[in-house]
């Protein structure tokens, strides 16, 4: 079971705390890449801009726009049985209290 106290006991101006958060995450976030992946669902929304070289702005030319960035709503594991509190090798992974006190 995870450390639950662990997320009582965070500061989050405490930069060690913060450094432990980002470790935590970045370990698990590898162990899901590496059993599964991620499924994830998101869209997409086509920009336009508008032609600013027309000084006259009359009848100004939207132009699909380059860039379009993507919006994730949702991010999962793909595996779930990976990210669960009965997986030893997961639980090892989450952020535990010991990481929070400074040695």
């Amino acid at each position: 079971m995870p450390n639950d106290e662990c997320w009582y006991q965070l500061e989050c101006k405490n930069d060690l705390h913060k450094k432990a958060i980002k470790t935590a995450v970045h370990r698990i976030n590898q162990y899901v890449a590496q059993n599964g992946g991620w499924t994830y669902v998101g869209w997409l929304r086509t920009g336009s801009v508008s032609d600013e070289s027309d000084d006259t702005h009359k009848g100004v030319e939207n132009i699909a726009s380059e860039k379009q960035d993507p919006h994730i709503s949702y991010l999962y594991p793909t595996k779930p049985e990976v990210v669960s509190e009965t997986n030893e090798e997961y639980m090892k992974l989450v952020l535990k209290i010991e990481e929070l006190v400074e040695t």
